[in-house]
């Protein structure tokens, strides 16, 4: 007599990333001029972008109120460093929401020369 058990194998589950690029920049407002710094994002799943994935932009630090990012596509943002910034350092972060995996995010550090 032989007896057979058959199980199902889960699929393991998909590693989603994001990066972002670059991952440093700087921004020289000194000269009362505005800067613009552009960056990239891509998702990754399992190591390879999917194009069809779209992040949402952010930046944190300013303390200038027309500091800011501008989503230009799905892979694209652009941050707008204010003639006006004090900041010293500001965070650039690209986050992507999946229902299943949650929120995954990179993120990018802007040095700034302020004006004076």
């Amino acid at each position: 007599m032989s007896v057979t058990i058959a199980a199902e194998v889960p699929t393991p589950a998909s590693t989603i990333t994001v990066e972002i690029t670059p991952a440093s920049a700087t921004a020289d407002v000194s000269g009362g001029s505005e800067k613009t710094v552009n960056f990239t994002a891509e998702v990754k799943v399992d190591g390879t972008t999917d194009s069809s994935k779209t992040v949402t932009w952010s930046v944190a630090g300013s303390n200038s109120a027309t500091s800011g990012t501008l989503f230009k596509d799905s892979s694209k943002g652009e941050l707008t460093v204010a003639a006006d910034e004090k900041a010293t350092t500001l965070t650039v972060t690209a986050t992507y929401t999946d229902s299943e995996s949650g929120n995954k995010t990179a993120t990018a550090t802007v040095s700034v020369t302020p004006a004076s």
